[in-house]
């Protein structure tokens, strides 16, 4: 009887632990997902579009390919490629300076939701504050209502006989203290405790006028979110987030990064002679990372572990540094060495000689960056590069492109395909091509997969 006891309680433990050790894998695996997403298959489209004006600018495709973002005199607009119709735009405030309006956008990487920066000028620039005195009174003045109608110096007001100076020793003992400087007048203490001289009034302390001048512009971040592109009833979702009161006036954002995986974007503003390097989270605090003296020069954040690259100059020192937080590593210190971009677990440097590209390196990211890394050699070569138009692709090429050809970079070798059109441009994810041709007052846009 006790051994089927015995059989039974452990036939129920080792199903209890098949199923536990079940649970844990299915769990382990979903963590994995979560923490390090699959590398899903880019979204690619063939559509073509005629598109009113020909000054379009800053071509920007949408995470599905069917919006095209774009700037025209000013204008930030959004064409919808299916519908063949600009479904959103937006432009300066009346009365702005040259430089407001939208600075600049980015499309999330992983949705139709368009993230931009919109300028505007301070109604209050100039804030007068009227401060109240605590307490009722904050200073006091004297003031003397009855003065004496005449006295003599002190030098000359004490006679030599000892009677004079016996009154002025009862005066120090039992009569009040004066001011006033001795007189003549042998009755002037009886006098003095009779009349005694007044004390100073209190005056109420005046209000307090306080002037700050404040930043004379105003920049606002928005999210712009897009239906699906055939539903022809909802409008795209223009939401307000927030105002950036510390962000320079006149100052441009050559650079809008995202890191889907710590929620951070990364913003880096030229303003004059300086560049500043904005972080902002998921609860829009927004917070400097760059320190003073840097000039950011190019940045690309991990979209796997969430750290942020940024090539910088410093005291005539170019790096390549690994920030996290507060915490920087060095990544490169070669004055020739240039970010190329990261995709998927894997940051590309590239060696730049006198506008050459003669190298191409890349660096496997862990979680856990270490100091002064080992890169590996992918590619050599010699290739004319522009660091403004280059894109990591879709199956991990590196593409270098201008308005007539790409050079793809890709198992060691380079290969070049021929664009076609006025202006050529690559989507982020490096899958889509989109070819600009100016016909009359209209620009025709041909999408195809970069092959």
């Amino acid at each position: 009887m006790k051994r089927k006891i015995w059989r039974t309680l452990l036939v129920w433990a080792s199903i209890s632990l098949i199923m536990q050790f079940g649970a844990y894998a299915y769990l382990n695996d979903k963590v994995k997902t979560v923490m390090v997403p699959p590398d899903l298959k880019p979204i690619t489209q063939r559509l073509s579009a005629d598109i009113p004006g020909v000054d379009l600018t800053n071509i920007q495709l949408s995470y599905a390919k069917d919006y095209l973002a774009y700037t025209e005199h000013g204008v930030l607009k959004v064409y919808n490629l299916k519908q063949k119709k600009v479904v959103f735009s937006k432009a300066p405030l009346a009365g702005s300076d040259k430089n407001m309006g939208v600075l600049n956008y980015e499309w999330l990487p992983d949705r139709n939701t368009l993230i931009y920066f919109f300028a505007r000028k301070n109604p209050n620039p100039v804030v007068t504050t009227v401060v109240q005195p605590s307490g009722g009174s904050s200073a006091t003045e004297s003031v003397t209502k009855n003065p004496p109608s005449a006295s003599t110096p002190a030098s000359s007001s004490a006679p030599a006989s000892g009677k004079s100076s016996l009154q002025s020793g009862s005066s120090a003992i039992g009569a009040p203290t004066s001011s006033l400087p001795r007189t003549e007048d042998p009755n002037q203490d009886q006098k003095l405790k009779q009349n005694p001289a007044p004390t100073p009034a209190p005056v109420p302390a005046q209000p307090k006028v306080e002037i700050r001048k404040s930043n004379p512009q105003l920049t606002d971040l928005y999210t712009l979110e897009f239906p699906e592109s055939d539903n022809q009833v909802e409008k795209p979702d223009d939401r307000f987030n927030q105002t950036l009161t510390n962000f320079p006036a006149g100052g441009t954002i050559s650079q809008m990064l995202f890191s889907t995986f710590t929620n951070l974007m990364y913003l880096t503003i030229k303003s004059g002679n300086t560049t500043q390097l904005l972080q902002i989270d998921v609860m829009k605090k927004v917070e400097t990372i760059s320190r003073s003296g840097e000039v950011i020069l190019d940045a690309a954040a991990s979209e796997r572990y969430g750290t942020l690259y940024v090539e910088l100059k410093s005291v005539g020192k170019k790096q390549i540094v690994a920030v996290d937080g507060y915490k920087r590593k060095v990544v490169s210190n070669d004055q020739n060495m240039e970010i190329l971009g990261n995709r998927a677990g894997v940051l590309y440097l590239g060696e730049v000689q006198n506008g050459i590209l003669t190298k191409v390196l890349t660096l496997k990211e862990s979680a856990d960056q270490k100091e002064n890394p080992a890169t590996q050699t992918e590619w050599q070569g010699s290739l004319a590069f522009k660091d403004d138009a280059v894109q990591i692709g879709a199956e991990n090429q590196v593409i270098l492109y201008n308005r007539r050809i790409a050079n793809i970079i890709a198992n060691g070798k380079d290969r070049t395909v021929e664009l076609h059109g006025d202006d050529s441009y690559i989507s982020v994810d490096g899958a889509e091509l989109v070819e600009l041709t100016r016909q009359g007052e209209t620009t025709h846009v041909e999408l195809r997969p970069l092959e």
